[in-house]
């Protein structure tokens, strides 16, 4: 009753459609499931608990098959993964041996609290903590706290959140504080695709003028890894402080209702050490 009809390659990717009962469910490609939007939807809420259970174990069938059989799309992703993860180490211990290199560490806290239920859609409260550790730069820590908003389709998520950061930093010539109107915005497609915008100007006295931002993207090259590209910049009176660099990103798993995701990423910066900085990040969303 569950049927996998091969309709062809698009773009690199076999393209095989899934049908229940004769009813079109969805596609699957080699870069995961996508749900037919336009029918699929009303069939799947039409299928009783029974149907759908029988379909989650022969889909869980189905891709053990596929694993097995060793899908050539997939082993050429994963090896270029591991090679760009390889280069990564690499490059570290050849900059690191030339002592040009900053080791960071980002430990980052995420919250967020829906003020809404049973909606795609709808207002919530956002909180980050977030710490940065540097071998040689400055060390500093970051609260932020403010309201945000998200859209939620079949395929495509993003939401976007509006912050007052205060940040606390140390230093050979002492401590300082700075405070900015943090923004942020982050838009995925299917979990596949994902573009993360960061904008900060600063409104302290000593740094006004100033803005802070960061633009990362990501797209999933192997179940949990992914390839990253992000540039990271501060914008002030003088010389701007730019960077920009490659990196990969994988999905850790969950510790009970917290997602936990990390980084590896290499970032060229002018006339700046350059950074080799690792991410750990715990997210936490509180649905009502």
């Amino acid at each position: 009753m569950l049927d996998f009809i091969t309709l062809g390659w698009g773009n690199r990717n076999r393209i095989v459609e899934v049908r229940w009962k004769g009813r079109t469910l969805g596609f699957i490609a080699d870069s995961g499931f996508r749900v037919d939007a336009n029918d699929a939807v009303n069939h799947l809420i039409t299928l009783s608990p029974d149907d759908l259970r029988e379909i989650a174990k022969k889909t869980e069938e189905v891709v053990k098959e596929a694993e097995l059989r060793k899908d050539p799309i997939l082993n050429q992703r994963f090896v270029t993964g591991l090679a760009f993860l390889i280069g990564i180490f690499l490059m570290q211990g050849r900059l690191i041996a030339q002592h040009v290199t900053d080791l960071q560490t980002r430990p980052i806290g995420h919250v967020q609290y829906d003020f809404y239920k049973n909606s795609p859609k709808g207002f919530f409260a956002a909180g980050w903590v977030i710490g940065n550790g540097r071998y040689y730069g400055t060390n500093n820590v970051n609260l932020l706290a403010g309201i945000g908003y998200r859209q939620e389709t079949a395929f495509e998520n993003w939401w976007f959140e509006s912050m007052i950061q205060r940040q606390w930093s140390e230093s050979a010539n002492g401590r300082r504080q700075a405070l900015l109107w943090d923004n942020r915005f982050q838009y995925s497609i299917d979990d596949i695709v994902s573009l993360y915008i960061e904008a900060a100007p600063f409104l302290d006295h000593k740094n006004r003028g100033a803005v802070y931002d960061m633009v990362v993207f990501e797209r999933m090259l192997w179940r949990r890894l992914n390839l990253r590209l992000e540039t990271e910049n501060v914008h002030k009176s003088g010389m701007d402080s730019l960077g920009v660099g490659p990196g990969v990103g994988w999905s850790c798993g969950s510790l009970g209702p917290v997602k936990v995701n990390g980084a590896l990423v290499y970032q060229f910066r002018r006339q700046e050490s350059d950074a080799l900085r690792f991410y750990l990040v715990f997210n936490r969303r509180v649905k009502r």
